[in-house]
């Protein structure tokens, strides 16, 4: 018999809401030693967003201040300036929500879908999570992890 996603993936679930700040968002990423997590509005899957979706913002928040930056120094300018600019990034980016970072473009497999097809599916799209969801419902997730467990689990057992 094939191993089914429901047989691995994780019931309990880190969730945020899209209109938490990206400092939430880190907090609880940092606090549950996880990666990613589903977003979830009103007890509905509206995305995910992961360490990697920050890391990109980040990226693109401080490549926005060097421009910035860059732009408007002025030799005759106290060094102070640059700093304010910088100060200024920094505000936007604490601004920012999970709804401003998140995937929306959502890939989900039903509990009962075979592991091996969860698995496909993941490398297919590069993804390293996929919400679990059965009857339009969020019923867990499988990540990257629960597959490498299973994969362990398979060769320790055929041992």
């Amino acid at each position: 018999m094939e191993e089914n996603v429901g047989s691995y993936m994780k019931r309990e679930m880190v969730t945020v809401r899209s209109d938490d700040s990206i400092v939430e968002l880190e907090r609880a990423l940092a606090h549950h030693r996880i990666s990613g997590v589903p977003v979830v509005d009103d007890g509905a899957l509206v995305g995910v967003v992961s360490r990697g979706d920050l890391v990109r913002q980040l990226a693109v928040e401080e490549a926005l201040a060097e421009i910035a930056t860059d732009y408007y120094r002025d030799p005759g300018l106290p060094m102070g300036e640059d700093a304010e600019l910088g100060a200024i990034s920094g505000e936007q980016l604490h601004s920012k929500k999970v709804a401003d970072l998140m995937t929306t473009r959502l890939i989900t497999v039903e509990s009962s879908a075979p592991m091996a097809d969860a698995s496909r599916l993941m490398l297919e799209h590069g993804i390293h999570r996929v919400p679990v969801v059965d009857d339009g419902r969020l019923v867990g997730i499988l990540s990257s992890h629960d597959v490498l467990r299973m994969v362990a689990q398979t060769a320790i057992a055929t041992d």
